[in-house]
């Protein structure tokens, strides 16, 4: 399964700790809109993504 995550700010213990569980058996990949501006290529990623999960 692709999961996309999509972080508003740099994750926590807890949320990293859940990307860390979560990744176990999946493709993952992680956006940080702090930092990633290209949001074409953002588009892109949710649009292959399974899965989204926006913190």
């Amino acid at each position: 399964m692709k999961i996309l995550y999509i972080l508003r700010e740099e994750p926590d213990e807890t949320v990293r700790r859940i990307i860390q569980i979560q990744s176990e058996g999946n493709q993952t990949k992680t956006v940080n809109l702090a930092t990633d501006r290209d949001y074409e290529a953002i588009l892109t990623d949710i649009e292959d993504a399974d899965r989204v999960i926006a913190w």
